[in-house]
């Protein structure tokens, strides 16, 4: 199950029947093909070379209305703006429902390239690229916990109720069966589910 079928079968498990959305950092609008022509799909991105219907930066004040959409949708968004905190309380007051994801580099694949001295991923090299590509690079280094304590807080301010979803792509052999006992251990990404009240 690929990052894109696993939201959507978050949706399916929580009873949400979506009719409208906003995928936000959509690059060429792949999530759009997992959701019925019924639905009333916007994608938005940062960069002049993605696919999407208007280019809207997240991290800061949006023309959108407060609850403008019913559902939106971050996928490896949020750790690549300086101002985290502004960009993810921007997500919830332009939507009733929130699936955001952020990345866990404390899995153990990770943890095991830094201490064989290579970098976590492309997206934290010291490099004249990413020094210069704005958007591509992440910003962020936390821990599971620390991410959690972080949404559940946002979540609370805002009176909306969270929910931790954790997505593990590639679990092979015995390590399937670890899964449960440590997520933050073996998951790739932990997928949170927003909601307001009465949704």
């Amino acid at each position: 199950m690929n990052k894109y079928e696993f939201t959507k079968y978050l949706i399916e498990e929580n009873q949400i029947t979506v009719s409208n959305l906003i995928d936000v950092g959509c690059r060429d609008k792949i999530l759009k093909k997992y959701f019925s022509t019924d639905v009333n799909y916007f994608g938005i991105d940062v960069s002049n070379e993605a696919n999407c219907d208007e280019i809207v930066d997240i991290s800061q004040k949006t023309r959108f209305i407060d609850n403008q959409f019913q559902l939106l949708i971050a996928l490896d968004v949020a750790e690549h703006t300086d101002d985290i905190y502004f960009t993810v309380s921007e997500m919830l007051r332009i939507a009733n429902i929130c699936i955001i994801a952020l990345p866990n580099i404390y899995k153990i694949g990770m943890r095991l390239r830094f201490m064989r001295g290579y970098s976590l991923c492309d997206k934290y090299v010291l490099s004249k690229k990413n020094s210069q590509s704005g958007g591509y690079r992440h910003r962020w280094v936390f821990t599971p916990v620390e991410a959690i304590s972080f949404m559940k807080s946002i979540a609370t301010e805002n009176n909306y109720s969270l929910k931790v979803y954790y997505y593990y792509p590639e679990l092979r052999g015995p390590l399937k069966y670890l899964k449960h006992i440590l997520p933050s251990t073996l998951s790739s990404e932990a997928l949170y589910f927003i909601m307001q009240p009465n949704n």
